[in-house]
């Protein structure tokens, strides 16, 4: 009898647990960092670059793909710290095999930096304890109640703990998060910066004695160290640019002299190694701590070639998803070209027809005002007839142009792939429901043919034909 009660009393737990676990599975959010790394094939990487977001803008996977045949991955997260940055390559050695490990070293200023250390271990709670279950997993969370200095209870990264409240955003604003995932797959890791942010690199003397960075970073750098030298892997490390603090070059030497004593290579590119490559911090960062994509290309070129001349890897053609990997670095590169707009209507004519593919949508309610000298820069798009006092939209794609003008307000419905885009005479443009541009004056959003996707906006100054481009943020 008791032996019944026991068995229907574990029965009862396992099936409390099964459904407790299921339920806060539903709940997780859809895609985190890493869920483009997750996309990728089993062992199909030679090369993955581990940080923060530093790595997130700074290095360019299509790149190593397209000039070198090396397949890389970012296996970044927001702010990442080391003892993250290390269950991060633990997770990814489950389904991958890469031969090099790039590390970026900025997390080893953690507690040393501009950014205090309680922000920094939050937004890694937030955005970077989401793996797939497991060991590993189990293991993240326990590192949160060990390391740092705003430490958790490693039961509150539990889904059912953490996520309890998101049923009342089930449905369409699940959808919404799918439909703005940080990351595309195609771009491994990567995001496209473009503005351009003027800073000055630190200089610092390379005999300024070393400084021993936090605690825990050390041991979870060893852990790195150790646990990829087990895997048979090669340890890279690096310092992606940025406009360094001045506690921060003080563990810069300690990182080069650790990294001497353990015989890793280390670039780090805040210190001559940028002047070496022709980085330029007044032209090739988009602000004080990240790379813009000119300086990324820069970067990664370097990286390429230090990487080729001090590695074998797999010849482009033994790579089992060589299809998929030539059309990931050609939707990356294309990126990164139509990141290149000008900022003035003057070239803009010209700029779409460098790139076969753009399609441009036009709005302006009819209270817009143009000047004569902006309506004749639309010309040449094949935008003319605007006038003062004229509802009016417009789409444009390789040389053809269908438009309406009225009295009163009218309205255009596409559809465009898997988008629903809607133009009308009131200056609204909206893109699956989503309005990308609204209110008065003319306004413009573009969709590019081989990416398959709005990618950005802006409105048009009315006297001078500026342009002000912004993401449209669909992955």
């Amino acid at each position: 009898m008791i032996k019944k009660q026991l068995l229907r009393a574990a029965a009862f737990v396992l099936l409390a647990a099964m459904m407790l676990g299921l339920i806060g599975s539903a709940l997780c959010r859809p895609a985190s960092a890493m869920s483009a790394l997750y996309n990728e094939p089993e062992d199909s990487l030679d090369v993955i670059v581990v940080g923060g977001s530093h790595v997130n803008s700074g290095v360019v996977p299509a790149i190593l793909w397209d000039e070198y045949g090396i397949s890389a991955h970012n296996v970044f997260g927001w702010d990442q710290t080391i003892w993250v940055g290390y269950h991060f390559i633990k997770e990814t050695f489950r389904t991958q095999s890469p031969q090099v490990v790039v590390v970026d070293l900025y997390g080893m200023c953690y507690n040393n930096s501009i950014e205090p250390a309680r922000k920094v271990d939050e937004l890694n709670y937030d955005n970077n304890y989401l793996l797939r279950p497991g060991l590993n997993q189990l293991e993240l969370w326990l590192s949160a109640a060990l390391v740092g200095e705003d430490r958790r209870n490693p039961l509150s990264f539990l889904p059912m703990v953490r996520f309890h409240s998101r049923w009342k955003n089930a449905g369409a604003a699940f959808q919404e998060e799918l439909d703005t995932l940080p990351v595309a797959a195609h771009t491994k890791g990567f995001s496209v910066l473009g503005q351009v942010s003027p800073h000055t690199r630190v200089e610092w003397d390379p005999a300024l004695p070393a400084a021993a960075p936090y605690e825990g970073c050390e041991r979870y750098l060893n852990k790195i160290v150790d646990y990829v030298q087990a895997q048979g892997a090669q340890l890279v490390f690096t310092m992606l640019p940025y406009e360094c603090q001045p506690t921060e070059p003080a563990i810069f030497n300690w990182l080069q002299q650790y990294a001497d004593s353990h015989s890793i290579p280390f670039l780090n590119y805040c210190g001559p190694m940028a002047d070496e490559i022709g980085l330029d911090y007044s032209r090739h960062l988009a602000d004080f701590e990240h790379l813009n994509h000119y300086g990324a290309q820069l970067v990664t070129r370097h990286l390429g070639d230090y990487l080729a001349g001090h590695y074998s890897f797999p010849a482009r053609e033994a790579h089992h998803n060589l299809a998929q990997l030539d059309a990931d670095a050609q939707k990356t590169l294309r990126l990164l070209a139509v990141n290149d707009m000008p900022d003035n209507l003057t070239d803009f004519a010209a700029w779409c027809s460098q790139h076969p593919g753009t399609r441009v949508f036009v709005s302006a309610s009819k209270n817009t005002y143009i000047s004569p000298e902006v309506a004749a820069m639309l010309q040449p798009l094949g935008l003319a007839g605007f006038g003062e006092g004229q509802a009016y939209y417009a789409v444009w794609a390789d040389g053809t142009a269908e438009q309406a003008l009225g009295s009163e307000a009218k309205r255009l419905d596409l559809t465009i792939g898997q988008f629903e885009i809607a133009l009308d005479g009131e200056g609204n443009i909206a893109a699956n429901d989503r309005l990308i541009r609204q209110g008065s004056g003319v306004q413009i959003m573009l969709y590019d043919d081989l990416l398959e996707k709005p990618t950005f906006h802006t409105d048009v100054h009315p006297m001078t034909g500026a342009l002000n481009w912004a993401d449209c943020y669909f992955a």
